[in-house]
């Protein structure tokens, strides 16, 4: 915190209300101001505490132990002590002043802004106050606005020479670079040194082309430079100019090598490109200069992690919450790095432990939740799956995985507001612009097809895409694989590549030579399957290497991005009228958007009950859903089942011990006996296939269906009931069922849901009848045509590259 901060912070001496009628109360609370005053925060916390225990509301002892708390790093306190003291004073213009400087250095701006805008509200004449709003908006990213408040403060008091440089900052960033330097002037004569108006002066060479000059220009001074070029890193970084950046943080630690911080800022540039061998090496650099620096361990971290280190990244998240136990993003990573290695206990424990440092920090609260999910630790999970999306709504500057949203029934508004502000950082993460494309097409050659993908290994996406990719027409079309997964030696894996005309590794490539690399080779249409999923790397797509771009298959969603043309969906998973929730354009297949592979195999043989410890003679529901689809209200139903159906079983995949023992201590809450609740493991997929004959009925999930899943039990000749959702990923189940000719095993509410399980397991006939239509409907069903499928998803291509011929924008279309 600077000294204007601090000044700002301890406002103006305000009367001792309260206090007048109690003469030793009002002796120490004067000493205890006096001491404030002299920087001696103890003693002067002592007896603040003393005065407030006499005078529990006394609005100014809250404000200043705020502040004592605050200068001492207890921010999460100091924040709760000056929201008590404005509860008690709504009219102290002063402590809300405070409240929102200290929320802006947690981060929360939303409630930081409402904080400084009651502040005006009582004295509109705060300097102070426009000054702070001003830098909100301006760390907001609402530049213009930022200016007119910079200019009311400014009007009030001409003095403010930092102000002036942010300022100027704001222009700089409306694209105003001759008005940035009149502020720069203004700041120089109201008294700004020379080293703080040089920064601006650096970045509005850079902003103007003239990066050179910039990197040219010294003062004599080799710390004040190195302080100016890393400050011009940071703007280049945050502009998406990496390269330039990392030219600037080198000039800063050639001039000052002992500066950490420089090293950290030069390994987050060579991170943002995907230079990840060089990002960890300037990481470790800092690292040696501050050994204790907890955040260098975060973000060396979450480094090791994307380059799947996993063990790596555990020990640097280790060291980082040893050095400051209170960091919540310390904690935070550390519990994802625990989920990662299958240590789900030990990541509820640093989940639970972030949240106490930071209850509003909402990816944690909101993977917490996902994990309570997993674990089966339900009691007040709804109320605190309420309470994300409550946060997610009231903080606008929060960014979060949007896919952590497809499990808690967010819906499609706040399903696209979180994909919106993910891809915003992909976007500005890129960098690299592509204006002009040279494609294969406008020469009349086939169109030239690019997938992109971390999942050409053994995975459910390559098992549904593996044939679709094979069936290619060559006469029309080329097919270019783009890979950034793991080698895993698999057989499908070795299909994939030879399904490629093309087969480009780009794993160890940096964002931009990938993108260079997809540019280069002229590609016409690049089809992104990863969407905003576990190792996605959109910054590759941000850089619009090719002129058409598209969503498919691996993210059931809007990716919510600018660079983003279409996403192939179908008349089920995404109608027409749910345009307006997608920033990308609706393309509809005519059946189903997923596709599927006529060679998967399902192992011959016999299948017993008791060989997989279920009954002979009782009704089998199953789900082999991914067990974050498992939620409090889907068990319910599925107790209620088993408690109508006697002697039936519900069969679940591969819970852990404790997750086994909470869910049957569920069923007993349900008044369902434990022992009905059977669980099996994973296997080679031709063999889980051939136990789907074992199990009566499949129960879907919601908010969140089955995808591949659906298809298995489909193929394996099991029927599944499922719900139509709201979103795309709670309609994929009913898209599959209608492609597959069974659309009458699509409920449109739960109670429709559970009433229609009901129906089929006391109904042996009516069951016997529907898994005998679905058998006969594999020779003759949409979802199970993958040449009909493959011959679509061409034709929507040629729409695509024909409407940009043609000079038209992307569109909404359907495929007949």
């Amino acid at each position: 915190m600077n000294r204007k901060q601090r000044r700002a912070l301890r406002g103006r001496d305000t009367p001792v209300k309260g206090l007048e009628k109690d003469p030793a109360a009002l002796e120490m609370y004067c000493e205890a101001v006096a001491l404030l005053k002299a920087g001696n925060l103890q003693r002067s916390r002592d007896l603040h505490e003393a005065v407030l225990a006499l005078k529990p509301r006394h609005a100014q002892c809250l404000h200043h132990l705020g502040l004592i708390a605050f200068y001492q790093g207890r921010k999460s306190e100091a924040a709760g002590l000056l929201r008590q003291c404005v509860e008690h004073n709504s009219g102290y213009s002063d402590g809300w002043l405070s409240l929102a400087i200290v929320l802006a250095d947690q981060g929360r701006l939303t409630e930081a802004r409402a904080a400084c805008e009651r502040c005006l509200e009582l004295n509109p004449g705060s300097s102070g106050a426009w000054a702070a709003l001003a830098r909100l908006l301006q760390r907001t990213g609402d530049h213009a606005a930022a200016v007119g408040v910079f200019e009311r403060s400014i009007a009030l008091d001409a003095r403010q020479s930092a102000l002036l440089l942010q300022y100027g900052d704001s222009l700089l960033a409306l694209s105003k670079p001759a008005e940035a330097l009149q502020a720069c002037h203004r700041a120089m004569a109201a008294g700004a040194t020379g080293a703080d108006a040089k920064r601006l002066e650096l970045k509005i060479l850079a902003a103007t082309g003239r990066l050179d000059a910039a990197l040219q220009r010294e003062t004599g001074d080799p710390d004040a430079e190195a302080v100016n070029y890393a400050e011009l890193g940071l703007f280049l970084h945050k502009e998406g100019r990496n390269g330039e950046a990392i030219t600037a943080f080198k000039e800063a630690i050639r001039l000052a090598p002992d500066h950490a911080r420089t090293h950290f800022c030069l390994g987050a540039a060579f991170d943002a490109m995907g230079s990840y061998d060089q990002a960890l090496a300037a990481y470790r650099s800092g690292l040696q200069l501050e050994p204790d620096n907890a955040m260098g361990y975060v973000r060396t971290g979450a480094l090791l992690r994307r380059m799947r280190s996993h063990d790596g990244a555990l020990t640097a998240f280790e060291h980082a919450v040893r050095i400051s136990p209170e960091l919540a993003i310390g904690q935070y990573n550390l519990a994802v790095s625990y989920m990662m290695l299958g240590r789900l206990e030990d990541a509820l424990a640093a989940f639970n432990r972030a949240f106490e440092s930071e209850p509003t920090f909402l990816i944690n609260r909101l993977e917490r939740a996902n994990l309570r999910r997993v674990l089966v630790d339900w009691q007040g999970l709804e109320a605190d799956e309420q309470a994300c999306l409550a946060l997610l709504n009231a903080d606008k500057d929060s960014v979060v995985a949007p896919f952590n949203f497809f499990f808690n029934g967010s819906g499609k508004h706040l399903q696209l507001e979180a994909a919106r502000r993910f891809s915003r950082g992909s976007a500005s993460a890129a960098g690299l612009k592509f204006d002009t494309h040279r494609t294969r097409s406008d020469s009349g050659r086939p169109i030239r097809i690019g997938y992109l993908s971390a999942d050409f290994f053994h995975h459910a996406t390559a098992l549904l895409l593996a044939e679709t990719l094979e069936l290619h027409d060559r006469k029309r079309f080329e097919v270019f694989g783009y890979c950034y997964s793991d080698q895993d030696g698999s057989a499908l894996r070795q299909r994939i590549m030879a399904a490629c005309d093309s087969f480009v590794i780009v794993r160890e490539m940096t964002h931009a030579n990938a993108a260079r690399c997809i540019h280069a080779d002229g590609v016409d249409i690049l089809v992104d399957l990863k969407g905003h999923t576990r190792d996605a790397r959109s910054e590759i797509i941000a850089s619009r290497p090719a002129p058409i771009q598209v969503n498919y298959l691996g993210y059931p969603g809007t990716m919510g991005a600018e660079f983003i043309d279409y996403i192939i969906a179908d008349p089920i998973v995404a109608p027409h009228e749910h345009q307006p929730w997608y920033d990308e354009k609706i393309v509809h297949l005519p059946n189903c958007y997923q596709p599927f592979d006529r060679r998967r195999e399902i192992e011959p043989g016999i299948v017993t009950r008791a060989e997989h410890g279920l009954p002979e003679d009782g009704f089998v529901f199953c789900s082999f859903n991914n067990r974050q689809k498992l939620n409090p209200r889907m068990f319910a139903i599925w107790m209620r089942l088993l408690a109508q159906v006697p002697g039936s079983v519900l069969w679940l995949l591969e819970p852990n011990h404790t997750i086994r023992e909470r869910l049957r201590d569920e069923a007993s809450r349900a008044g369902i006996s434990p022992d009905r609740i059977v669980f099996c493991g994973r296997m080679p997929i031709e063999k889980h296939l051939k136990r789907h004959a074992a199990a009566d009925l499949f129960l879907d999930s919601l908010p969140c269906t089955a995808h591949t899943t659906a298809s298995d039990a489909l193929v394996a000749g099991l029927p599944m009931v499922t719900c139509l959702g709201d979103t795309f990923a709670g309609r994929v189940g009913a898209s599959v069922l209608s492609a597959s000719g069974m659309p009458e095993l699509v409920t449109r509410d739960l109670e429709e849901y559970e009433a229609l399980a009901l129906a089929l397991a006391r109904d042996d006939r009516r069951l016997r009848s529907i898994r005998e239509k679905l058998v006969a409907m594999r020779s003759t069903a949409p979802l199970f045509d993958s040449v009909a499928h493959t011959r679509a998803l061409e034709q929507a291509y040629e729409v695509m590259v024909a409407r940009r011929r043609s000079g038209s924008g992307p569109a909404p279309f359907s495929v007949t």
